[in-house]
């Protein structure tokens, strides 16, 4: 980190010639419902499997506490995702709506985080499929600070 960052600027700029420019793939919400509830459900599969694992690697551990385990994880999880992120964003909704000036800004940026989300999940692939090993951190990094970059608002513009 102690060599990178001094040179983060200049290799934003490199980077952001070679990184594509991503289209989201959509305009409303950021994965269809039918892919959020898979890619959640396959999560619990792994969990299920990394516990069933668990047991057989150590014996000892009882079956009903991984069992509570499992339980505990998917009901943390399913509040997280169904009530403590909408009552946040509107939360923050609320709070700029109070906030004389800012009204604007936090809505495009609260309506700019689906965007975001599909940007990352693209550029993720992109960077994937180009770079190996640890170069995949260093590189989608830098690309999020490029898809930072490039999705300003015209209220940050001006």
């Amino acid at each position: 980190l102690g060599r990178w960052i001094p040179r983060l600027p200049l290799q934003i700029d490199e980077f952001s010639q070679v990184f594509p420019v991503l289209e989201p793939t959509t305009s409303q919400s950021s994965t269809p419902s039918s892919k959020r509830r898979k890619s959640v459900l396959l999560g619990f599969v792994f969990l299920f499997l990394f516990l069933l694992g668990l047991k057989w690697l150590a014996p000892q551990i009882p079956s009903t506490q991984l069992i509570y385990i499992f339980i505990r994880s998917v009901l943390i999880s399913s509040i997280l995702i169904v009530i403590v992120g909408p009552l946040i964003v509107n939360f923050i909704r609320k709070w700029a709506n109070k906030k004389e000036g800012h009204q604007a800004l936090v809505t495009a940026t609260l309506d700019q985080i689906p965007l975001f989300a599909d940007a990352a999940r693209t550029a993720l692939q992109w960077v994937s499929s180009e770079y190996k090993g640890m170069k995949k951190v260093k590189f989608f990094i830098l690309a999020m600070l490029v898809i930072t970059m490039r999705m300003s608002t015209p209220e940050s513009d001006a």
